[in-house]
């Protein structure tokens, strides 16, 4: 068994035991590095220091967007030796990765990481969206009869996540009728031939398809044809669309500071891992179900933690 394969055995067991506790013997220097002061990752910072043992020392620096830090913030915390450090957002794990190669790095909220060659070798990663597993299964919870999912996506950016969510359809017995997207420009035209297919629009965090010009137009031509749009944001469902699977800031910061004890008790990665992000919340519009005629089953209701309309 090679050293990652006993690392990731490791922390998989010692989540699933629930053996990492306040009193686990952790007396390593950890730093967390976040890339600037916005509400989302000071959610996030929050959470891990809520979730780590009380007793664990912790530093933490705040690049403020400033990525020309980058030499000053790594001398700084490669003087203060951490066993680990935690990198929130895409700016703080970029620096990490540059400045930090031999220290072990648990990161975290950074979308299509592989865009930017992540994880590195000395990297832990937790996948900033829900699994396509757990996806289709909320939407068929959420509406059974929807057999036909339609999808629009582009290859370069979302083609193995789509992949994987046409094996997951299939074995859950759906249709998934996905749709490259080379350009924005072809969205309009691909959603008008795609809607008369489908029973619900599956919205994706994919950058081509979904950007400010086009979310109007995805919204208004699906509700048009009464066609419910699953997604990502809670933002979209506020706007329009169903529902959705999303990823809260101090969940995200929950799981990091249990796969950080995990990681020092361990003593770090020798080679790149992403992990599942656990803990997605079900948002949901009543307004929108009602809209488009669905009866939606009490119990996925009950089962939501975010709830737009109705009464």
């Amino acid at each position: 068994m090679n050293t990652m394969r006993a690392l990731i055995v490791g922390i998989v067991f010692a989540l699933a035991q629930g053996v990492l506790g306040a009193s686990a013997s952790l007396s390593a220097d950890l730093v967390i590095l976040t890339s600037s002061d916005t509400s989302s990752y000071q959610q996030a910072v929050d959470s891990v220091r809520r979730h780590l043992p009380g007793h664990m020392p912790v530093k933490e620096y705040n690049l403020e967007g400033r990525i020309d830090w980058a030499n000053d913030i790594g001398a700084t915390i490669r003087g203060v030796h951490p066993q680990l450090v935690i990198a929130i957002g895409l700016k703080a794990t970029l620096v990490a990765r540059a400045e930090l190669p031999d220290t072990p790095i648990l990161f975290c909220m950074v979308v299509h990481p592989e865009e930017y060659g992540l994880p590195a070798a000395n990297m832990v990663g937790i996948v900033n969206k829900v699994a396509p597993a757990a996806q289709l299964q909320q939407i068929a919870a959420l509406i059974p009869k929807a057999h036909s999912i339609g999808l629009l996506y582009d290859e370069r950016k979302t083609g193995a996540f789509v992949a994987e969510a046409q094996r997951k359809a299939r074995l859950l017995g759906m249709t998934l009728i996905a749709v490259p997207i080379a350009h924005q420009d072809a969205i309009v035209g691909a959603l008008r031939t795609l809607l008369p297919k489908i029973d619900l629009l599956w919205v994706v965090q994919d950058s081509t398809v979904v950007t400010e010009d086009s979310l109007d137009s995805l919204l208004e031509l699906s509700l048009r044809e009464k066609v419910p749009i699953f997604t990502f944001s809670t933002s979209l469902v506020r706007r329009g669309a169903l529902g959705a699977l999303v990823i809260h800031p101090a969940d995200v910061g929950r799981q990091a500071a249990r796969v950080a004890e995990a990681m020092l008790a361990h003593r770090g990665p020798s080679a790149p891992v992403m992990l599942e992000f656990e803990l997605p919340q079900l948002a949901l519009n009543l307004n929108t179900a009602e809209f488009i005629g669905l009866a939606t089953d009490q119990t996925t209701i009950r089962t939501a933690t975010i709830l737009i309309g109705g009464s």
